[in-house]
């Protein structure tokens, strides 16, 4: 985790309570691969669509390795507090977690405030 911060630190980016709700997306996406993350191919990645009980459409992306056996699945959903992130600026994050835990990885693009 030190690492990580550390990271975080040399990026430079402002404090996100200092920016526009906007500004703070932006500056989320920018810094997204801040983790470093190794990519990992996998047998199955898809674009997936959810229907909300209020009619609403939501996306999300399903990752796995290929396996001869049902996977179990993670359901993922990205951090930033419900108001910064995507299921792209997580899928490095998601690609690891299917690669690492051999399960798949549903990631969920729900609706951010403001």
């Amino acid at each position: 985790m030190r690492g990580v911060l550390d990271r975080i630190a040399r990026a430079g980016h402002p404090p996100m309570h200092a920016l526009s709700p906007d500004q703070a997306k932006r500056a989320y996406e920018a810094g997204a691969g801040v983790l470093d993350i190794p990519p990992h191919k996998l047998a199955r990645v898809e674009d997936l669509e959810m229907p909300a009980r209020d009619g609403v459409i939501l996306k999300a992306r399903l990752y796995a390795p290929a396996s001869d056996h049902p996977l179990p699945v993670l359901m993922y959903l990205h951090g930033g507090g419900f108001t910064v992130g995507s299921v792209a600026t997580h899928e490095p994050l998601c690609r690891h977690l299917a690669h690492l835990a051999h399960c798949a990885v549903v990631s969920v693009d729900y609706r951010l405030a403001p």
